[in-house]
Formats: C-alpha cells, structure tokens, sequence
C-alpha cells in the first residue's frame, strides 16, 4: 500500500512538471512573437518615415505591417 502512495505522489509530482515546463515554453514563445511584432512595427514607422509622402514607397512599407498582423 505504501509503495502504490509513493508511486502515486511520483507521477503527479511529475505530470505536474511537465505541465509547468509546457507553459513555461509556451510563455517564451508568445514573448518572441511579441518582439518580432514590436521590431515589424519600428521598421514600418522607418519606412513610412523614408518614404516621405510617395506611395509607391509607401505601398512596399506595408509588407511590414501587414507581417505584424500574421503574427497576431
């Protein structure tokens, strides 16, 4: 009986860490994308800067934008 409680608390204990490190991953990742977005961001702000009221210019900046949007 001892040794089915110790198994027990043995594989909840370690479901438990799974789960954790799962999440943790998942929380890394989501900050990834977040930068990404943030740096499409800047560089769209750069080239509509440049660009400067041409909208030739201005139309290849919204590649840009439109990359941040995908990563929503």
């Amino acid at each position: 009986m001892k040794l089915m409680r110790i198994l027990m608390v043995v594989i909840v204990a370690g479901m438990m860490l799974a789960c954790g490190s799962a999440e943790k991953k998942a929380n890394q990742s989501q900050a990834e994308i977040n930068k990404e977005r943030v740096r499409l961001t800047n560089e769209y702000q750069k080239c509509m800067k440049k660009a400067e009221g041409d909208k030739d210019k201005e139309a290849q900046c919204e590649q840009y934008i439109k990359a941040a949007e995908a990563l929503k």
